[in-house]
């Protein structure tokens, strides 16, 4: 009921803030609530509204998330679901900066790690990592989004470790792991084919994207922000819909009778 009074109370503001459009609750973000709450019942509605638009809400002006933050306060109060205090959250943060979790006994921290058996051990990253504080966090509240079914999606500036972040985080699941790093002139051809020279004539073989899809691997797609938009919105298409069309007349798919589709893995993408 709060969520839905939030919704409509957000709709409202959008007509004169259109800022504020994106973060409207549609079914499929509903659903991601749920799914988030779930997962985490101890950190209520407004983390979770906080955590599922935050590759947007981060962003908005300071005035404009203050309205927002506004808007769904006065809604939970509303429907009487109480409001975490301001200093209850910077006391939350600071224990973060205190304790990290750590991986023991098929957990990580409080999230479930559960790990899969690599058919290649060779496309399993281990790279060097540093365990500091931040960076466990982050793995332990990934893992949590990973175990939901979710995707990832890291934004930071450069040079704050978010390759490494995916990088560790596929070592400890023991998940094979398929590359692809975008940039301004990525085609959407480019995405499901990559030619190579064998016998000297020039095939066409299955990207990283497609090899994911078909082998079940994960897929780490890197500086997605340089892509042009039609390969944004193929990506998009793909991880909202599980379905993709590829060139040779096959088809990614979640599921599928039809001996020409490659199914599609269920954790498709979900580290990207």
């Amino acid at each position: 009921r709060a969520l839905l009074s939030y919704g409509a109370a957000l709709r409202d503001a959008s007509k004169t803030e259109p800022t504020l459009e994106p973060l409207l609750l549609t079914a499929r973000r509903i659903a991601q609530l749920g799914s988030h709450l779930r997962a985490r019942p101890d950190e209520g509605v407004e983390r979770a509204v906080d955590h599922i638009f935050a590759a947007y809400q981060d962003f908005l002006p300071s005035a404009k998330r203050g309205l927002a933050r506004r808007v769904l306060r006065d809604s939970l109060c509303a429907a009487g679901v109480s409001v975490e205090r301001p200093e209850a959250s910077r006391g939350a943060a600071s224990a973060r900066s205190l304790a990290a979790p750590r991986e023991a006994n098929g957990v990580f921290g409080d999230a479930p790690l559960i790990k899969r058996d690599a058919a290649r051990e060779d496309l399993v990253p281990a790279p060097p990592f540093v365990e500091i504080a931040a960076h466990q966090w982050a793995l332990r509240d990934m893992l949590i989004d990973w175990n939901a079914g979710r995707h990832l999606l890291l934004i930071g500036n450069q040079g704050v470790g978010k390759n490494k972040l995916a990088d560790r985080f596929l070592m400890l699941l023991d998940a094979e792991r398929e590359y692809v790093q975008l940039h301004r002139d990525t085609s959407v051809q480019a995405l499901t084919a990559a030619p190579s020279l064998k016998d000297g004539v020039v095939v066409w073989d299955d990207a990283p994207l497609v090899r994911a899809a078909i082998y079940g691997r994960a897929l780490v797609v890197d500086e997605a922000d340089k892509a042009p938009l039609e390969v944004v919105c193929v990506l998009k298409a793909l991880v909202d819909d599980g379905e993709l069309e590829l060139a040779d007349g096959r088809r990614l798919v979640r599921a599928s009778s039809d001996d020409d589709d490659a199914r599609l893995a269920d954790d498709l993408g979900r580290s990207s």
